[in-house]
Parts: structure tokens; C-alpha cells; sequence
């Protein structure tokens, strides 16, 4: 099980899950500036047969989570957030 925290308004219009598209980027937590979704997995030697097993929540803007693996950096929980948005996720084999 995964289980992650997001700072609820900075979400921005619905939720999806869906598997990578070629171009995607995202802003890691932890990392200056954005990452190419590609380049992440090589850093992270995730086998090219296993990438497009991984969900990827989105936003309408955004991705949100790599599920099992990083979050992104717009979506992290500061001393500013008022409201948490917590989301797990089951039986997910990576």
C-alpha cells in the first residue's frame, strides 16, 4: 500500500490516474525545476518493460504522484497548507 499527502488547494480540477505520455514532465519533490518523466525512471533504473505499468496521478495542470515512487514539488505540504488531501493506494505491483 502507498499511502501520500498533498496540500488539497493546490489542486487544480479533477484527479486521474493514467500511465505515462511521452513528453511528460513533472517537478520532483526535493528537486529544483522540472524533470522529463523519461529521464526520472533512468535515474531511478525502473526497467523500460515496467514504466507503463506505473499509474501517475494528475491534475488538470500537473502530475501530482508517480505512485510508489516521488511526488511532485508543487504539491508538498508547507506550514502554509490548510488543507490535506490524503490518498493511498492498494495492490499496486511495481
Amino acid at each position: 500500500m502507498y499511502i501520500k499527502s498533498f496540500d488539497y488547494d493546490k489542486i487544480y480540477g479533477e484527479l486521474i490516474i493514467r500511465n505515462r505520455i511521452s513528453g511528460d514532465k513533472f517537478k520532483p519533490y526535493g528537486m529544483n525545476g522540472t524533470k522529463k518523466l523519461k529521464d526520472y525512471f533512468i535515474d531511478e533504473k525502473i526497467p523500460k518493460d515496467k514504466r507503463d505499468e506505473i499509474p501517475i496521478l494528475i491534475d488538470n495542470e500537473n502530475i501530482i504522484w508517480i505512485v510508489g515512487y516521488r511526488i511532485s514539488n508543487l504539491y508538498k505540504i508547507t506550514e502554509c497548507t490548510e488543507k490535506v488531501l490524503k490518498i493511498s493506494f492498494n495492490n499496486i505491483q511495481i
